[in-house]
């Protein structure tokens, strides 16, 4: 079973547990962990709701590896209260336990709590591990917390785990979102190892800064450097992001255009969204609405907001209206598209 789950075949897995159940066996801690894992995979809630329910029944209630696979479980399917009710009933909690909740807050825009648990870890006396630390060092990331990663990023050093690449690629990150750039490229610089992930760092902290040509410097080096990097789908976000930034409509227009013949990815939402950002900051209101008329995919709710928000700098209300309509529809929630729409009308004089 467990197998099944490491070959990305997590349905397989799931048949295999109740076979094994229909057979007589008796399940352990690893067993129950792995079918966590296919649940998990699949976003099966109500199938780990079931396990978890059969956990209490197997007498597994206490079993500690088991309780932090349900945290992981709960997390990862968007349900992080139950990950904190499940984390609140570990009688003695081990350092995966701490982990597995700082990563659930994370997984799921709770970046306050993330950093939260953090903290009363350390007070607790857990060593921190190169992945809390990446962990918490994304939360702050997320909401540019920049005195709370400083003081992180003090933990990795004196738990000697700041030459950890995933750490390091952390730290870029979190500095580059902070709009510290200059640590972000030092911790970039300082990194004994570095992995694509860390190159995309340090190329969306350049994006994010609207720094283009640094970004697209970079990521010429990383395209540069033998086959050792090859660009992914986050890779071409960035650049296009730094295009973006920067008005360098035609040199994000070639790139877009050259993915797939050049990189061999397949262009996605994100990327689209970017090419409809990239042609509305620049003016192109028009062109960029024809754009996202010929796409070969759904727009999304980011497009339709790349749009809305290129109408509104260039007080386009025709085409803002349609843009805030298609939001109404994907997002009726979002009081948001109503107020840009409004003030959008207000600012025309209507």
């Amino acid at each position: 079973m467990s197998n099944a789950v490491l070959d990305g075949r997590p349905l397989n897995a799931v048949y295999k547990f109740i076979e094994f159940l229909r057979a007589g066996g008796e399940p352990n801690s690893i067993t129950f962990c792995a079918f966590l894992n296919a649940c998990s995979d699949t976003s099966s809630l109500e199938l780990g709701k079931q396990l978890h329910g059969f956990v209490m029944r197997c007498g597994f209630g206490k079993d500690v590896s088991v309780l932090n696979g349900l945290i992981d479980f709960y997390g990862k399917c968007r349900e992080v209260g139950f990950s904190m009710t499940v984390f609140d009933g570990i009688g003695q909690r081990n350092d995966v336990s701490w982990c597995s909740m700082v990563a659930a807050c994370v997984q799921n825009d709770e970046e306050e709590k993330a950093c939260e648990f953090f903290l009363r870890a350390m007070k607790e006396g857990v060593k921190p591990t190169d992945f809390m630390v990446s962990s918490v060092l994304s939360a702050c990331a997320g909401v540019a917390w920049l005195e709370q990663g400083r003081s992180v990023h003090l933990v990795a050093v004196k738990a000697c785990v700041e030459g950890n690449v995933f750490v390091g690629s952390a730290l870029v990150d979190m500095y580059g979102k902070c709009g510290c750039i200059e640590d972000a490229k030092r911790a970039f610089d300082e990194m004994p190892s570095r992995n694509l992930i860390t190159w995309n760092a340090m190329v969306g902290a350049y994006a994010h800064q609207g720094l283009a040509d640094m970004a697209l410097a970079l990521f010429k080096e990383m395209c540069t450097r033998s086959h050792e990097f090859k660009p992914n789908y986050v890779t071409l976000v960035c650049v296009l992001s730094a295009c973006s930034r920067a008005g360098a409509v035609q040199m994000g227009m070639r790139i877009f255009e050259s993915m797939k013949a050049k990189y061999g990815i397949e262009p996605g939402a994100e990327h689209y969204a970017c090419v409809v950002d990239l042609l509305g900051r620049a003016g192109m209101i028009e062109r960029a609405y024809e754009f996202i008329t010929k796409m070969p995919i759904r727009p999304t709710i980011s497009i339709w907001g790349a749009l809305l928000g290129a109408c509104k700098m260039y007080r386009n209300t025709e085409l803002g209206k349609i843009a805030a309509d298609k939001l109404f529809e994907l997002d009726p929630k979002d009081s948001g598209n109503h107020v840009v729409l409004s003030n959008m009308f207000a600012a025309c004089g209507r």
